[in-house]
C-alpha cells in the first residue's frame, strides 16, 4: 500500500521519490513497480528521459479496496485481543 499511497500523493512520481516515501530498496521497488506496471495499477511516462509514474483508476480502486481491507482486519485484531483478554 506504501508504493501506491506515494506514487498518489504526487501526480507523477519519481522512482526514487517513491522509494523513499515508501521505505523500500531499490531493487524491491523496482519489481513491484513492473509488476504494478503489467498488471495496470499504475502508469509510466518518459519526461526528457526520466520515468514518470501515475496511478491507474484500476490502481486508485485497488488501493480503496485494501485500505478497506486493512481498517476491518484491524479492526478484527482489536476485538479479537479484547475477546481473549476478557476470558482470562
Amino acid at each position: 500500500m506504501s508504493i501506491l499511497r506515494a506514487i498518489l500523493r504526487e501526480k507523477y512520481a519519481k522512482p526514487t521519490r517513491i522509494m523513499y516515501k515508501s521505505n523500500t530498496s531499490w531493487l524491491l521497488l523496482q519489481q513491484i513497480l513492473s509488476s504494478f506496471t503489467k498488471n495496470n495499477l499504475i502508469g509510466c511516462i518518459v519526461e526528457s528521459g526520466r520515468k514518470l509514474y501515475f496511478l491507474t483508476d484500476d490502481g486508485k480502486r485497488a488501493l480503496e479496496t485494501l485500505e478497506a481491507a486493512y481498517d476491518i482486519v484491524k479492526k478484527i485484531n482489536v476485538n479479537v485481543g479484547d475477546l481473549e483478554y476478557a476470558s482470562d
